[in-house]
């Protein structure tokens, strides 16, 4: 038996999205005249791609990477530590 088929031309998206959902371990860290304990928290992470130029062989993005944690508890025997805190990256970046 003799199967033909036709592959389509694949092209580039115009805009890319990607998101993602992920857990944050922090580590625990030996400092003087106690321990500081950093816990784990929930991370979201988000990507946008737009092509500005593209051709066959390259093509040139703008993107934007977000990474955010909003939440993870610090424990430590020293009061002047906060008990928690957040954290939030925004990157821009061609590619």
């Amino acid at each position: 038996m003799l199967a033909a088929g036709a592959a389509a031309p694949l092209y580039a998206q115009k805009h890319e999205v990607g998101l993602m959902l992920g857990v944050n371990a922090g580590p625990e860290v030996e400092l003087r005249p106690g321990s500081l304990e950093v816990g784990s928290g929930i991370t979201y992470v988000a990507n946008y791609g737009v092509r500005l130029v593209g051709g066959d062989a390259a093509a040139l993005y703008f993107e934007v990477h977000f990474a955010a944690t909003p939440l993870q508890d610090v424990t430590s025997a020293n009061p002047a530590v906060p008990r928690d805190y957040a954290s939030l990256f925004l990157t821009p970046a061609f590619g």
